[in-house]
């Protein structure tokens, strides 16, 4: 690609010097040489040293599992500490049976490890969308922290 049109500003912040899109996608390869996708850079939540950080996707992932959660949204807010907190919001698959969140919590961390422990949660219906359907965690971060603010 030679850049976005009449977008200067977005072109510069894809394309590095020579050439080579950036599109903000972390990914493994496995043994075999297949690319898993992992999560957008923009959505890991910096939560301390570099094996601290939680990719919000896979925990995205193991909520919407679930057999209680319709949808599901993981997001970095401040922390006091200056490092981010994980924050789960949680849409219920039957909006008069909320799950349990302290047992929701626990499962968590049995699955993921202490790193993924939510220190807050949101019931909500629904989450934000972008103009192609995908959750806007953006949207939902600036809504989250208008609450709190």
């Amino acid at each position: 690609m030679d850049g976005y049109g009449n977008d200067p500003e977005r072109t510069a912040e894809v394309l590095d010097d020579d050439g080579w899109f950036r599109s903000g996608d972390i990914a493994r390869e496995d043994e075999n040489g297949y690319l898993y996708l992992v999560d957008r850079a923009r959505d890991i939540i910096v939560s301390g040293g570099t094996a601290g950080n939680v990719y919000s996707r896979l925990l995205d992932d193991f909520l919407i599992a679930h057999p209680a959660i319709k949808d599901a949204a993981t997001i970095g807010l401040p922390g006091d500490d200056g490092e981010e907190t994980v924050h789960v919001s949680v849409v219920p698959r039957d909006p008069a049976d909320v799950p349990d969140l302290p047992r929701l919590t626990r499962q968590i961390v049995d699955a993921l490890g202490d790193f993924y422990t939510p220190a807050s949660y949101s019931i909500t219906d629904p989450l934000p969308r972008t103009t192609v359907g995908k959750t806007d965690k953006k949207a939902l971060r600036a809504a989250l922290m208008k609450t709190c603010a």
